[in-house]
């Protein structure tokens, strides 16, 4: 009777360790799984904007855009090859074009005014 309470006495000692190392097993995967999925995860981060600082930019055209790709604006060369830049309103449509006046435009893409710079600055009202 005695070396079977013996016995148990050790299989109770063996199973009490074999726990103690199975949560440290666990703990240790945890805390690996974590950093795991921490690196995952920034490594997926969106890049930083860049800044590109230039002297000079040579191009035909500039446009701007908002964070979800809208186009906003546009300064570019018009079909008489003169300067032009187009500013757009929240829905899209011209609100002001600039090749040698400027045109103020309701949301229907109207023009309301005209900022004339041919003798002189003149104000046209449609």
């Amino acid at each position: 009777m005695e070396a079977q309470l013996e016995a148990l006495s050790e299989i109770q000692e063996r199973l009490r360790r074999l726990e103690k190392e199975n949560r440290r097993f666990k703990q240790i995967g945890g805390v690996t799984l974590i950093f795991v999925v921490a690196a995952i995860v920034m490594g997926q981060a969106p890049a930083t904007q860049k800044v590109v600082k230039a002297e000079e930019i040579d191009a035909h055209s500039f446009v701007l855009k908002d964070r979800s790709g809208t186009k906003k604006g546009i300064w570019h060369y018009d079909k008489d090859g003169s300067s032009a830049l187009e500013v757009y309103s929240a829905d899209g449509q011209d609100s002001l074009f600039t090749p040698h006046f400027v045109t103020f435009s309701d949301s229907h893409a109207e023009a309301k005014a005209i900022l004339g710079l041919r003798d002189g600055l003149r104000v046209f009202e449609s």
